[in-house]
């Protein structure tokens, strides 16, 4: 508006001082030059008043000022830019009645776009519901409702902001509004602090469309599960743990059931407070070996895509395992053969010599009592078997030392456990053998309670202290560790034992324990890191099969039975397969030929729903909340301003410039 003074600033800084000339006389000019000055001075005023006047509408031009009158509703002179951001996320599926919350927002958004014309620029945005990416609709005649799709994941609402922003931007009009459709449960992390700032300065109308189903949200979740048994033996008992959330306003009730395939295995009875969680344990004993599809599952709600949790399970028929010693007592020589004879291991044993020259790809775990030591060609291949996610247990003898043990340990887990050997300070002295909590569950997933209360345990004469730097599974009385469990720097890991099995290290091969103690060691060092997958939809998947070789067809089984033609990447270690993009939960079975050779399972996140949600009041004082079912198109109509003033000020400018032409020409003609 200031400029429109520049005229004025012109004409009073281009004034000249009039200077007397002597010249004849004037006596005849007198009257004329009197009226012709006043003629001037008027046309000269009427000048500068039509310039300001070109300047001021011109401002208000690109002002675009706009007038709300009694009209509004039916003048169209007046253009919106619209952003609907539709929340398509998991929790908008839930459907307690005949309409859905999704369905409910569908109906609403159609409701709020017969409020915009041809002229308004008008942009939906939603998730896509394979990439996690914020996809844009425009409001046309070719847009067609069966484009929107709900998503298993959240909704990204920061992404959603940032481009609303850019939309309007690039679209400038002076109504601006934004459309948010939501049922309200839109998690926290969904809007980074940037987009929070985005959110409080966007211009214009800001509205929150309520489309929950009901007025209270009913829902039970299984947020997580896992199997809690260490070691799965046939017909003994599995425990798996389950994690319930009571995501409703009121206590809830359901039964729980474990399921592999259509076969149930365990049901349980649940009851949960409102807003609060729970674990539950579920007990099941496989008759079988093989690939166990678990499910667990929830009675049925309004959401019933998280009443499901899928875990996978493979019982192998045998785990072989490579036993290296030069000199293997008759004791343990029988123990081992008892061990393949009666049990799912296969025990081999070999010479310290010859292990190089084995399939080691082939066996599950290595246990070393190396009597020399190893090479650097031996110590890379103890670091590339552990690498495919196998296991070492390591036995020491009395013919090699401390430092070789420790130059073997460091090479593997970076540590060096072995300090001193002990020996009793008398022939009537020894060392009496015990499990650590996490040992007594090793025995009891083989043995009763009972049994292993009535063992007769191991007194050892000496055996190596060992600093405590793994997971404990037995100790001395003393409390020095007798075996632990360490993480190598590759997948695999390392079970170290601080005595031999020899006669001149204890009585242990001849105690009742000794043959159930071999068998949990080798079969919880055979739980392979890399068995028993479970992931979150989304999620980049690779899966390793270190025991095979590219000769077959592969195809990857789908939870809709649908198959994909797979092509792994050959290496040292064996196949490995690479998935990414899944956003369907369920078991998806590898095949070879047609033959299942691995199975996992892909879950909900259940970040998802967590709370605490976005709070939009407190976000915007100027929001507008409306319930879905009330969304009116002509109230929205009218909430917006009418009569664009641009156009006829543009007009007005348009004759200030023809009057000045025109007054000028007038000037000329005098």
């Amino acid at each position: 508006i200031a400029a429109a003074i520049i005229p004025l600033l012109l004409h009073l800084l281009s004034r000249q001082k009039l200077k007397t000339i002597p010249f004849s006389s004037i006596k005849f000019l007198k009257e004329l030059q009197s009226k012709r000055i006043r003629q001037v001075k008027i046309y000269q005023i009427l000048i500068i008043l039509i310039r300001i006047l070109f300047i001021l509408f011109l401002v208000l031009t690109f002002a675009r000022p706009a007038v709300k009158t009694i009209f509004s509703s039916s003048l169209s002179g007046v253009h919106s830019s619209a952003v609907i951001l539709l929340d398509n996320s998991l929790s908008m599926q839930a459907k307690p009645s005949v309409q859905s919350s999704f369905e409910k927002a569908i109906s609403a958004l159609h409701q709020v776009l017969k409020s915009f014309n041809d002229q308004d620029h008008v942009i939906i945005l939603t998730e896509d519901p394979n990439s996690k990416q914020i996809v844009q609709f425009n409001y046309n005649q070719s847009f067609d409702d069966s484009q929107l799709k709900l998503t298993n994941f959240s909704f990204n609402l920061s992404q959603a902001l940032f481009k609303a922003q850019q939309f309007l931007k690039a679209y400038p009009n002076y109504n601006n509004e934004i459309y948010l459709i939501t049922d309200g449960r839109l998690p926290r992390r969904c809007l980074s602090d940037s987009a929070r700032k985005v959110l409080q300065n966007l211009p214009g109308h800001f509205y929150v469309v309520q489309a929950l189903a009901e007025d209270s949200f009913v829902n039970m979740s299984i947020d997580s599960a896992y199997i809690a048994s260490k070691i799965i033996n046939l017909n003994r008992p599995v425990k798996v743990v389950a994690n319930i959330h009571n995501q409703s306003t009121t206590s809830k009730e359901s039964y729980i059931s474990l399921f592999n395939d259509d076969n149930r295995l365990a049901m349980q009875l649940i009851s949960l407070k409102a807003q609060s969680t729970k674990s539950v344990e579920l007990i099941f004993k496989p008759t079988k070996a093989g690939h166990y599809n678990l499910t667990l599952e929830l009675d049925d709600d309004p959401l019933q895509l998280d009443n499901q949790y899928y875990l996978s399970l493979n019982i192998p028929e045998r785990v072989k395992i490579l036993y290296v010693s030069s000199a293997l007592n008759p004791e343990v020589s029988a123990a081992l053969q008892t061990l393949t004879h009666k049990t799912n291991l296969e025990i081999y044993n070999v010479n310290e010599s010859n292990w190089l020259a084995q399939p080691l790809t082939q066996f599950q775990v290595m246990v070393f009592e190396p009597a020399t030591s190893l090479n650097e060609i031996q110590f890379n291949i103890l670091e590339q078997y552990l690498k495919s996610g196998r296991s070492i247990v390591v036995i020491p003898t009395l013919n090699s030392s401390l430092t070789n043990y420790n130059y073997l340990l460091e090479r593997l887990v970076q540590q060096k456990p072995f300090v001193d050997f002990i020996k009793p300070t008398s022939a009537e002295q020894f060392f009496v053998l015990t499990y650590s909590p996490v040992g007594l569950q090793l025995l009891l997933s083989l043995l009763e309670k009972k049994k292993v209360d009535q063992l007769s345990w191991p007194h050892f004469k000496r055996y190596i202290k060992m600093r405590s730097i793994g997971n404990v599974l037995f100790r001395f009385e003393n409390g020095d560790p007798f075996l632990q469990e360490l993480k190598s720097k590759q997948k695999g890991h390392v079970y170290l034992l601080a005595a031999g099995f020899s006669s001149q290290w204890s009585d242990f091969p001849y105690q009742g324990l000794f043959i159930p103690f071999l068998h949990q060691l080798f079969a919880v060092a055979a739980q392979n890191r890399e068995e028993n997958l479970q992931f979150k939809i989304g999620q980049a998947i690779t899966i390793r099969l270190p025991q095979m070789e590219l000769k077959g067809k592969f195809n990857l089984e789908r939870p809709d039975g649908q198959q994909i033609v797979v092509l792994p990447e050959q290496t040292d270690l064996g196949l490995v397969f690479w998935f990414k993009g899944f956003t369907q939960p369920g078991h998806y079975h590898l095949k070879e030929n047609g033959n299942v050779i691995k199975t996992f399972a892909l879950n909900l996140d259940d970040a998802e729903w967590q709370e605490p949600f976005i709070d939009f009041n407190k976000l915007r004082s100027d929001l507008i909340t409306i319930k879905a079912d009330e969304v009116n198109p002509e109230s929205l109509q009218k909430a917006r301003l009418g009569l664009e003033l641009w156009p006829y000020f543009l007009a007005l400018a348009l004759l200030m410039l023809a009057l000045e032409m025109f007054i000028i020409r007038k000037l000329e003609q005098g």
